[in-house]
């Protein structure tokens, strides 16, 4: 909704949501994001959480850029 945006509900989700991943998957050590170059909103958020810009296109070649977030031996990546 148009009038929620901005307030980090999506940051918070987002943050969560890789919480919920690591203590399910604890041999798991990075996380890959395809995003739409044009998604600035998601660009942030993914960002802001830590992931990095690889630099690299979706090997699928849909035009999504990829982005990592490596959490090495952490339990808690956030």
């Amino acid at each position: 909704h148009p009038n929620k945006r901005g307030q980090g509900y999506g940051t918070i989700l987002l943050q969560e949501s890789i919480k919920d991943f690591v203590r399910e998957n604890l041999e798991e050590k990075i996380l890959m994001a395809t995003i739409r170059p044009l998604n600035i909103g998601s660009i942030r958020i993914f960002e802001k959480v830590g992931f990095k810009a690889t630099g690299e296109k979706d090997p699928k070649d849909n035009g999504f850029d990829v982005y990592l977030l490596d959490f090495g031996n952490k339990n808690d990546p956030i």
